[in-house]
């Protein structure tokens, strides 16, 4: 039977031999991409917590060591740094607001905790870059 456009009838119920190759190249592009994806994202560098009180470089931790640091301001005050393989955190801090420490962890490079009442910041580097949070235009 032909259609008004002269076009044999497609039967809707049967899938066609091309098809399912069409549709099992699909999937395997899908997975292949998916693979190399997950095998770049084993290869990432290490990252690096670098700690710096009032502009000065105090250390630089690798996340894979699970540690705490207590950091000392010239004011006597103090923060806790908590640095674990899963990222990076203020627990305790002597500070006023403790925005530091309700600030929770961070993960991602270029991440940074400030603790501006004793001037330290805690950042994350290395690893591979997210890009940009936003994009305006």
């Amino acid at each position: 039977m032909k259609h008004m456009f002269g076009c044999a009838k497609i039967n809707p119920g049967k899938l066609q031999k091309a098809d399912g190759i069409l549709i099992a190249a699909v999937l395997a592009g899908a997975l292949f991409v998916g693979l190399v994806s997950h095998a770049l994202r084993l290869q990432d560098p290490p990252m690096t917590a670098v700690i710096e009180q009032d502009g000065r470089e105090l250390m630089r931790l690798p996340l894979k060591t699970g540690q705490q640091v207590r950091i000392e301001s010239r004011d006597g005050g103090y923060n806790v740094v908590e640095i674990g393989t899963d990222g990076v955190r203020i627990t305790q801090a002597d500070c006023p607001d403790l925005t530091c420490v309700h600030q929770g962890m961070i993960f991602h490079t270029g991440e940074t905790i400030v603790c501006l009442p004793h001037r330290l910041t805690v950042r994350l580097e290395g690893g591979t870059d997210n890009g940009p949070d936003a994009v305006t235009g």
